[in-house]
């Protein structure tokens, strides 16, 4: 396994992280080599695979993660491997970030997403709930399932995204305009209401107290009464930082689906 020692105090062990990356996931965030550049105080870094960290006892106090695709993999195994992850972690003092008895119901499924949105929004003083929502979303698991809330149909636009939010299919979205463009896409999926915002978002990430935020490129805005072809893009070559799309120049010209194209240069992330 690679590993990366910090400056740990003399009198007491460094904090001992297992860390479960993809080889993609570790070249976006290159925290191994953040590490070497900037060594933390106290703790101690150790790449591994779900295997080895299985095997490997009580050694590690904190296991830094991205199993997504473990519990999304459909091999019995992987889904296993991943659970006993977690009894074991429930059985010790060992710390998941994140942990993984809410993987499965809330991060993995965006209909769950959108719920727990609402009920933060709920949740929050009368002045903010004024300024701040969530478009409107349905849960379409069948063809033909009506596309509504409680407050009745969802009117288009609609942003079409795919249930599951973790995978290689996860970041492809459907933006369409009429009831025969939903018609022609594949459940399950979410439909949420496409509202203006600029062609920009806001992603902000908070760790304990602190709150970072960006600025990422967004899909143009449209008219309530588009008439077009529906759109069907990837959100990594419209949203990641430093893309170029027409999706999201409103002066370009809009062609037929799958136009949206990325032209991302080496930027680090945010």
């Amino acid at each position: 396994s690679a590993e990366v020692a910090s400056s740990a105090a003399a009198d007491r062990p460094p904090i001992e992280v297992a860390v479960l990356l993809s080889d993609e996931k570790e070249r976006k965030l290159r925290l191994f080599e953040r590490c070497r550049q900037n060594p933390p105080s106290g703790v101690r870094f150790h790449r591994l695979d779900l295997d080895e960290l299985l095997q490997s006892g009580s050694r590690y106090r904190v296991v830094l993660h991205k199993i997504h695709s473990e519990l999304t993999s459909n091999k019995p195994e992987s889904i296993d491997r991943v659970r006993r992850l977690d009894r074991e972690a429930r059985g010790s003092e060992l710390v998941l970030l994140d942990p993984l008895r809410g993987l499965e119901s809330m991060l993995l499924y965006r209909f769950a997403q959108c719920q727990a949105m609402s009920r933060c929004v709920a949740a929050c003083p009368e002045p903010l709930r004024q300024r701040v929502f969530v478009p409107r979303y349905a849960l379409v698991q069948n063809p033909g399932d009506p596309v509504a809330d409680s407050n009745g149909a969802l009117r288009f636009p609609l942003l079409c995204k795919p249930h599951l939010a973790s995978g290689a299919e996860a970041h492809s979205m459907s933006l369409v305009f009429n009831a025969g463009q939903l018609a022609d896409l594949r459940p399950p999926l979410v439909a949420q209401e496409f509202v203006n915002h600029g062609a920009r978002i806001i992603k902000v990430y908070v760790l304990g107290s602190r709150i970072h935020a960006c600025i990422r490129p967004s899909v143009r805005d449209f008219q309530a009464d588009h008439a077009g072809p529906a759109i069907q893009f990837s959100s990594h070559a419209v949203s990641k930082a430093g893309c170029q799309s027409e999706l999201s120049d409103a002066a370009a010209p809009l062609k037929t689906a799958m136009t949206a194209r990325c032209c991302c240069p080496a930027t680090p992330a945010c």
